[in-house]
């Protein structure tokens, strides 16, 4: 049966290709066994998907990108450590029922303490910085 040239890009053959190309491969770590962007790779992936000719440029894997995140968790028990005992635990109760507690303080002490914390969290990413692997696109061949 020969091979039909399709049109234009077709988004279910290519959901179809990159599935099978996905599942032809270990699903161990796969994107851990080269340094992202190490290697200037360009690969093609050409074949016949129901009797129509597929085909894929598979570009390179890009750098790291920098990335961070914030232990939410940590910070958080630090500040109610901060806090009395007392209003740790009416915090803490009001959380239990499935709520976030409500401010006890004004609007304005509110609206300051959330433009303080936006620089600080921002800060402290900066400041631990976790590399984050690059993206590997795939464009129409």
């Amino acid at each position: 049966m020969p091979s039909k040239k399709p049109a234009g890009p077709s988004p279910v053959l290519d959901a179809v290709g990159i599935t099978a190309l996905n599942k032809s491969q270990s699903t161990s770590k796969q994107r851990d066994l080269l340094a992202p962007g190490s290697h200037d790779i360009k690969l093609s992936v050409a074949g016949t998907i129901d009797g129509q000719t597929w085909s894929r440029e598979i570009a390179k894997d890009t750098a790291p990108l920098p990335a961070s995140t914030t232990p939410w968790a940590e910070l958080l028990e630090s500040a109610l450590t901060m806090v009395t005992e007392k209003q740790r635990r009416k915090w803490l109760d009001e959380v239990a029922k499935g709520t976030v507690p409500a401010t006890t303080s004004g609007e304005k002490k509110f609206e300051a303490v959330k433009a303080e914390l936006k620089p600080a969290v921002t800060s402290y990413r900066a400041a631990n910085p976790e590399p984050k692997r690059g993206t590997v696109s795939f464009t129409p061949a």
